[in-house]
């Protein structure tokens, strides 16, 4: 019988160390995998802007779909369809012609206080005159021109992350009812 309970115990610790170690490769390969933003901002005059960005392993912006409402600038929404990405000091989408190397269009910068990439709340930089703005010429920043007073972009887990999550308290849970069921008192995990 003692040896019954030892055996019991091993497995159980064995058990529990394969769920951490699961979830531990879980939380790394989360680290590595496209990370989904929803942005939420204000204007500063009065309008908002709300969607999402997809920024991949890399860093960089590969899906998005951001809304402004009307106010000084009008209302547009950003899609892969409707713009194209350019480098600059944060994530700028913008909308119209390129003629040459030189934009005849409109656009959207968005300058975080983090590197968009990893798991987190990145707050967008924003403020009179600020990094941060939308216009609808592009040439010195022409008006109408708005700028973001405030805004972040939150980071949404994955659903293979949720379901990793959930996996693990399973397994937890298992241990413990098993654990209850025979009578061994207390919760331990090894």
């Amino acid at each position: 019988m003692r040896k019954q309970g030892f055996l019991t115990r091993v497995l159980e610790g064995i058990a529990a160390l394969g769920i951490l170690i699961f979830g531990l490769g879980a939380i790394s390969t989360c680290a590595k995998a496209d990370v989904m933003y929803i942005v939420n901002g204000s204007f500063d005059d009065g309008t908002t802007l709300t969607g999402s960005l997809l920024v991949n392993q890399y860093g960089f912006l590969s899906d998005w779909d951001l809304k402004t409402t009307n106010g000084t600038v009008g209302a547009y929404e950003y899609t892969p369809a409707t713009t194209f990405t350019s480098d600059c000091d944060g994530i700028c989408i913008f909308f119209g012609n390129r003629i040459g190397s030189a934009r005849t269009d409109g656009g959207l910068q968005l300058t975080f206080a983090n590197p968009l990439g990893s798991a987190g709340l990145d707050p967008i930089i924003g403020g009179a005159g600020g990094p941060s703005w939308q216009n609808l010429s592009f040439t010195a920043l022409a008006p109408p021109i708005r700028f973001i007073e405030d805004g972040v972009a939150a980071a949404v887990p994955e659903a293979s992350t949720w379901a990793m999550l959930l996996l693990g308290f399973l397994g937890l849970g298992v241990l413990a009812h098993r654990r209850k069921s025979s009578g061994a008192g207390a919760f331990r995990l090894a």
